[in-house]
């Protein structure tokens, strides 16, 4: 990293997860490559003489800099020669002028990755929090106008915020960095422990974790159950109560999501919010049997000491990439599991 060491976060970690609480030998291939993780160090870094585009693209010396670059390498390119020429030729340039200035988002972070936001994101502000009063943070223009981004940042302990317009190339003599806490879509459980008890303490989350809740994606813009009114009826008839997150600010999202013993949903971004479940409570990840890539919500239930639950669902995949689909989720099946959650909470 082209960029001073000035504090470690954490060391070289490995961490065991947990195999799911209904696992089966037949679905070994799935979280094999899960089931022990590499967390490499982590810290806060200090760059100088860097140009920060709206995205959060870092370049030095003319060259990109691949640490806030939350995407596979085979997207990397982007960066270092078409966007690279956009940015140099037509994007306004820009010198700050502020307070010592912190970056705390990434290009995978919006605007229409609040997954990421969530688990690369937030993770980070956990680490700094105590000092974070002493920097200006740094983060792009649309979290003035997407709500629920501008809410996240009033959790923690920040004085002084600076918008990176769009189109825009923006020269730091000085940036700091907190490096993300693992590759997305792993965690750190002590760096978890930090940011639930952050939330907590600013949400005053002191209610007894006693609901069963099911998540719908059915006023999102992708990614549903085909059969979901099937599937409702299960439930109902384990009381669980139906939530779309759409209608809820962020704060009301945790608040229901720290309130649930037993949590379900299909994978997607609601997920992420079990970041601030309560230990102990337990989860199922409604999920495509033809994906064994993404296992990020395993990872983080383990990492936020949840019991995790899955059930294979036949997918239909609406394009190429591994977790844009719609599911069709066995009732007979469902109901078993749901059965076993439900007893286990008792």
């Amino acid at each position: 990293m082209q960029a001073d060491l000035l504090k470690i976060f954490y060391d070289e970690t490995i961490i065991n997860n947990r195999l799911p609480v209904n696992f089966r030998e037949k679905d070994s291939a799935i979280f094999g490559s899960a089931k022990t993780i590499k967390v490499p160090q982590s810290g806060l870094f200090l760059f100088k003489d860097v140009r920060v585009t709206d995205l959060g693209i870092l370049y030095k010396n003319m060259q990109v800099l691949k640490e806030n670059i939350i995407c596979y390498d085979i997207d990397f390119k982007i960066y270092r020669f078409k966007y690279f020429l956009k940015a140099f030729l037509k994007f306004k340039k820009l010198d700050f002028k502020g307070n010592k200035a912190i970056l705390l988002f990434d290009n995978y972070s919006g605007p229409n990755g609040f997954a990421h936001w969530i688990c690369d994101g937030l993770t980070r502000f956990a680490e700094i929090n105590d000092t974070l009063h002493d920097y200006t943070v740094i983060v792009p223009a649309y979290f003035k106008d997407q709500g629920i981004y501008f809410e996240t940042l009033k959790l923690f302990n920040i004085s002084s915020i600076h918008y990176l317009e769009k189109d825009t190339l923006t020269h730091f003599k000085e940036l700091y960095f907190p490096s993300p806490i693992g590759e997305t879509g792993n965690f750190h459980p002590t760096n978890l422990d930090k940011l639930r008890t952050i939330v907590s303490t600013m949400l005053n989350l002191n209610t007894a974790a006693t609901k069963n809740i099911y998540i719908s994606r059915a006023k999102a813009k992708r990614r549903f159950i085909k059969n979901e009114k099937d599937v409702l009826k299960v439930l109902s008839k384990y009381d669980f109560e139906i939530y779309y997150l759409e209608d809820h600010t962020f704060s009301e999202q945790i608040k229901i999501v720290n309130s649930a013993a037993n949590i379900i949903s299909i994978h997607g971004a609601a997920l992420a919010l079990l970041a601030f479940a309560k230990e102990g409570a337990s989860v199922m990840e409604l999920r495509s049997k033809s994906d064994d890539i993404n296992n990020m919500y395993y990872i983080l239930a383990n990492a936020s000491k949840l019991n995790y639950y899955y059930l294979n669902c036949l997918s239909i995949f609406k394009t190429n990439t591994g977790n844009n689909f719609d599911l069709a989720v066995d009732i007979t099946e469902l109901e078993e599991n749901v059965k076993q959650m439900v007893l286990k909470a008792k």
